[in-house]
């Protein structure tokens, strides 16, 4: 068998993704909790879930993004890195990318964006009001 290429993603391609990820994340995050819930795992309701979150795994694969948690919604891209193919990294509830790791490495590293959203978070923070 065949193994296909990954697919290596810019930042720009992964967020124009981002809108149709968050759904079908949204919905395989919500069907593994409603998996947890279900302790017969012979009953239809177990059966037809597990086929659905193969459904969201399927929907994901194909754009060429892959699931690092089902439960947390954690989702990874490969990207060209600073010296070799690393990963993004994206999380339901996040409104964007801010984080990216190397393959080899185990630490995570913050978009040069990311740090730049907040530094101007923390510096909004800081200004006083005034009246």
């Amino acid at each position: 068998m065949k193994r296909k290429t990954p697919k290596i993603f810019t930042l720009e391609e992964v967020k124009n993704a981002l809108p149709y990820i968050k759904s079908i994340t949204s919905d395989l995050v919500s069907l593994h909790q409603q998996l947890l819930g279900t302790t017969d795992k012979k009953t239809d309701r177990y059966l037809r879930i597990k086929r659905q979150m193969q459904v969201c795994r399927e929907e994901l694969r194909s754009v060429g993004c892959h699931v690092k948690s089902e439960k947390g919604g954690l989702i990874a891209f490969y990207w060209k890195g600073k010296s070799d193919i690393a990963e993004l990294y994206w999380q339901l509830g996040e409104e964007d990318i801010y984080y990216w790791r190397e393959i080899s490495k185990k630490n995570l590293n913050f978009l040069p964006s990311a740090i730049k959203k907040i530094e101007f978070n923390v510096q909004k923070l800081k200004t006083p009001s005034i009246k």
